[in-house]
């Protein structure tokens, strides 16, 4: 709570928001792995396939990794000395959950959102470390920091860069969390921190546990309207996608129009989910998930024809999935500030003349649209 006669900002209030992944970049970040408990099996291998991801990001556009004062030898006989490292002190490789959601204000303007982190509600064993990582990371960098007042991660939500956003109910919810925190308050919370003015709540999640559900292991924006959702080939999970299909089908947009729903295949790789709507999209090129299996070229080829003119880069995927993790999770972006006029087209969506979203009539067509529904 604010103190007497001072009031809380918010990035919406100065005009950030949160572009979609496919905008222009200013740099890629990650964490280098640590001797966490979580990671120890297979650690090397673990290393050695972040390193490659790491290596191939560098050929497009500036990576920085995080890493511990004894990794950083490590991380640049690994990753290669055009790599930047950051000493920071961290927990978990899962960098979009722990670290920093970045924002623009289309104006040469840069914040970040600090989600509360609690350790997927202290379902890891070591997270203290990640509680404090994105307020220790924009104060190494100077970016202006704005602190959220809800527990949350980075890969619980998805963006189409122009004001609609689909987000876990699974995750943002729930008195083990947020308790108290309605969906119509966390719409509120998640429209001021990330400048949206659609919320999308999803209540299904992939395995594992409701504290730690990736949006993008069910779907994902593509472009503005445009969401790709996986298919499953076995029940329960497949009645569970096409119900989610179907109704996003029906869902309309922050500009008001229906979304368009395609899908696209996953696979059973062991005890995990093996999705390939877990892809990280960077300047000039994508890097797609594959698992060794006769569906990856199948679905690297879907994906070609959502990013016309991007290079489409396979990148094999299992180590990372029997980390619990994904490319989506272990890669954060950082878009590019905006500094000249004539390339605002680059952006998403230009903030230029974008005057602060009316939050009021926003909450008041919410409850509107949910009567409605209901």
């Amino acid at each position: 709570m604010a103190p007497p006669g001072h009031t809380v900002t918010r990035p919406s209030d100065d005009g950030f928001y949160l572009p979609a992944e496919w905008c222009r970049h200013a740099r890629t970040w990650a964490a280098w792995p640590t001797t966490d408990p979580a990671h120890a099996d297979g650690l090397e291998d673990l290393k050695s396939a972040i390193a490659h991801l790491v290596r191939t990001v560098l050929r497009y556009e500036p990576v920085t990794i995080l890493a511990t004062q004894d990794d950083r030898a490590e991380v640049f006989n690994w990753c290669g000395p055009q790599v930047d490292a950051l000493t920071m002190p961290h927990d978990s490789v899962r960098l979009r959950d722990t670290g920093p959601t970045f924002l623009v204000d289309g104006k040469g303007g840069s914040a970040a959102t600090d989600w509360q982190f609690d350790g997927w509600a202290g379902q890891a064993e070591n997270w203290q470390q990640d509680a404090i990582l994105t307020h220790s990371l924009l104060g190494e960098i100077e970016v202006r920091r704005f602190r959220a007042p809800l527990k949350l991660e980075g890969t619980a939500y998805c963006t189409d860069g122009a004001g609609t956003l689909i987000a876990s109910s699974t995750a943002a919810l729930g008195d083990n969390r947020n308790p108290g925190v309605s969906k119509l308050d966390a719409f509120d919370i998640l429209s001021r921190w990330l400048g949206v003015t659609r919320v999308i709540w999803i209540d299904e999640f992939i395995g594992g546990d409701s504290g730690n559900c990736e949006i993008r292991r069910l779907c994902t924006f593509v472009a503005p309207g445009h969401v790709i959702v996986n298919q499953a080939n076995d029940d329960p999970l497949r009645s569970s996608l096409d119900a989610l299909a179907d109704r996003l089908a029906n869902t309309e947009d922050a500009r008001g129009e229906r979304l368009r729903v395609e899908r696209i295949p996953m696979a059973e790789k062991g005890v995990h989910a093996a999705t390939y709507s877990t892809f990280y999209v960077f300047n000039q090129a994508v890097l797609v998930p594959q698992y060794d299996l006769v569906s990856d070229e199948p679905a690297l080829n879907t994906l070609k024809q959502f990013f016309p003119g991007r290079e489409m880069i396979g990148v094999d995927a299992k180590i990372a999935l029997d980390h619990g993790a994904s490319l989506s999770s272990l890669l954060q972006y950082q878009p590019a500030r905006l500094l000249e006029r004539h390339k605002a087209t680059l952006l998403p969506r230009s903030a230029w003349q974008r005057p602060a979203p009316d939050h009021i009539g926003l909450l008041e067509a919410y409850i509107a649209k949910v009567e409605e529904e209901n």
